[in-house]
């Protein structure tokens, strides 16, 4: 379960200290509780949050930063609990990143996710999204990934598409992964907006 809530922390900034501040500067944070398990054999609970800024200086670049499972990484005060004693801790790891858009139609993303702690190798992602036309937007992408223990990363290049009709966005996205037996994945959402 995630309990998200988020502000517009600029303009509570330039209130208090009576300043002008230029673009836009919001935070937010996730609480997050986790439980696993299988019943009749092991349980296990526990939580962790997320805190994020994101600073919107004028209409073509956004910057970024995520401290994900923050709360005590090597306690169990931020781990999942099992009913045997064992505990599971959460990686902690800190993204930033930054978009810049070169004009209405054609928007580029990147952001970089590394670990003060864990050891695990840092992983980059990089995409691209182009609108064709009002309806369809078209995106690509390259995504590091780590394996289990982040001692080694693989590159995928990742594709989808969007495509807007009345009230209705149709998505569509490619993903591939080494790990299962067919390589890839295909991911197919419909939405209706009331």
């Amino acid at each position: 379960s995630i309990l998200g809530y988020g502000l517009l922390l600029s303009e509570f900034y330039a209130q208090t200290f009576k300043v002008d501040f230029r673009g836009k500067l919001y935070g937010g944070t996730n609480l997050k509780f986790f439980r696993k398990g299988v019943e009749g054999l092991y349980q296990g609970a526990g939580f962790n949050a997320d805190l994020g800024l994101l600073y919107i200086p004028d209409n073509r670049w956004s910057w970024g930063l995520n401290f994900k499972n923050f709360i005590a990484p090597y306690s169990t005060l931020g781990a999942i609990n099992w009913d045997t004693g064992a505990s599971d801790y959460l990686i902690t790891y800190t993204t930033v990143g930054f978009a810049y858009r070169f004009d209405r139609q054609w928007l580029l993303a990147t952001d970089y996710d590394f670990s003060f702690n864990t050891g695990r190798k840092a992983l980059w992602h990089i995409g691209t999204e182009y609108q064709f036309q009002e309806n369809l937007v078209l995106r690509t992408g390259y995504e590091q990934v780590g394996d289990d223990v982040g001692a080694d990363t693989a590159g995928h290049i990742t594709m989808g598409l969007s495509l807007q009709i009345t009230n209705w966005t149709f998505d569509y996205a490619y993903h591939p992964y080494d790990l299962l037996s067919s390589g890839a994945t295909h991911y197919i959402s419909i939405n209706y907006q009331f």
